[in-house]
């Protein structure tokens, strides 16, 4: 069983990873302006992957919508989602280390 719970988990971690790494990437782009956080331009989300206009987009400040505040502002500001990839990591280091020793004793 360990066998299959460690890939699984080594999966799980490179994209939690590579979310993380695009959404803080993203999250560059949020400015506050009077109070409203907002997107350079059209095209810019944290959902369903975060991502970046893509085409010709007037230059001009889109608000956020609810969603994208409360992500931006719970999950990417508080730092809970690097906690939650280097818990994850943690996690995959604790199962190899368990399973080398396993290995070791048998």
């Amino acid at each position: 069983m360990e066998k299959v719970i460690l890939p699984v988990l080594i999966s799980i971690s490179f994209v939690l990873t590579a979310y993380t790494a695009s959404a803080y990437y993203i999250a560059t782009y949020v400015h506050e302006f009077e109070g409203i956080l907002t997107w350079p331009s059209p095209g810019y989300s944290f959902f369903p992957w975060p991502h970046e206009k893509t085409g010709i987009f007037p230059a001009m400040a889109v608000p956020l919508n609810q969603t994208e505040i409360d992500y931006y502002n719970y999950i990417i500001k508080s730092g809970i989602l690097i906690a939650l990839t280097s818990l994850m990591w943690i996690l995959v280091s604790w199962r190899v280390w368990k399973l080398l020793k396993q290995n070791k004793v048998n």
